[in-house]
């Protein structure tokens, strides 16, 4: 009976919140970095109370790190929303950690980008792409149109979510 109760107190976190974090990203001259034309954020993680998760372009895979400044992103600015109502367990999260960056923004392979990872794991459906932002121009093969999620997408449902600002 201790035993169960035991492993019962160790496994129920009651103050499990979730953490999502949205990079704002400034050029050398202060001006904002649109991925999307419009748009605000280029970056996302999420944090369940242990670390911060995310998927790190220049890193090339999803890592999970203690604190946000250990992302070591230059002249970013960050807004933090938080959920009182999901748990994500760490073990859940962990699954992720060394999944390659996905490069070609493909929802279909094995490989994340940040708002892909961020979407799977709050369950949120893909929707058609647009990279018709300044920041894509010169790039080829974007999957224009095919399946995918950008940060700002996800910023537009924190309501749906139900995130609410975080004093983190």
């Amino acid at each position: 009976m201790k035993v169960v109760l035991l492993f019962l107190l160790l496994n129920f976190n009651t103050s499990a919140k979730t953490y999502l974090a949205f990079f704002e990203f400034y050029d050398y001259r202060g001006n904002l970095i649109q991925i999307e034309k419009g748009g605000r954020f280029s970056h996302i993680a999420i944090n369940n109370g242990d670390f911060w998760l995310h998927a790190h372009p220049a890193k090339g895979f999803v890592e999970a790190v203690p604190s946000l400044k250990d992302m070591n992103f230059y002249k970013a600015k960050v807004y933090i929303y938080e959920n009182d109502y999901l748990n994500l367990s760490s073990n859940a999260l962990r699954e992720y950690i060394g999944v390659k960056y996905d490069r070609q923004f493909d929802w279909n392979n094995r490989a994340l980008y940040n708002s892909e990872l961020i979407a799977i794991i709050l369950k949120i459906q893909p929707q058609p792409m647009n990279f018709n932002s300044q920041f894509w121009n010169g790039q080829l093969n974007l999957p224009n149109g095919q399946s995918g999620i950008s940060p700002d997408d996800i910023y537009s449902r924190l309501e749906e979510l139900e995130f609410y600002p975080a004093n983190y």
